[in-house]
């Protein structure tokens, strides 16, 4: 209560986010021949991570170059090669959407950039 007998109330809104350990790298490098970073994919604790139920890249002109669903977290083979039409696609900066289901149920999307080094 205040001094004047009024009676205060106040409210707090909790918005928790959960913490799933997902990594979602920013750069690959395929066919540099050294074996590591070959392919993008979502990593993630399978024990947390269920599937990435989409994974799409896109190109700066909004092409799609890579479609995958269902896919494992933390496999490499199961990702994107760095190749479009059986070519080697050019290095620059492409756009991904995922979509991914963690194992408490939850299906959350992610986007973001993704740089292709050559």
């Amino acid at each position: 209560q205040t001094t004047e007998g009024c009676t205060l109330t106040a409210q707090t809104r909790l918005r928790l986010q959960r913490n799933y350990g997902l990594y979602i790298p920013n750069a690959f490098s395929p066919g540099n021949q050294d074996g590591r970073n070959d392919a993008f994919t979502l990593f993630g604790p399978v024990s947390r991570v269920r599937q990435i139920r989409l994974l799409r890249v896109f190109d700066r002109w909004g092409g799609q170059v890579f479609s995958g669903s269902g896919l494992p977290p933390n496999d490499l083979s199961a990702g994107w090669d760095g190749q479009y039409r059986g070519q080697a696609a050019p290095a620059g900066v492409y756009v991904f959407y995922a979509e991914v289901e963690f194992a408490d149920g939850q299906l959350r999307p992610f986007k973001g950039e993704v740089l292709l080094i050559r």
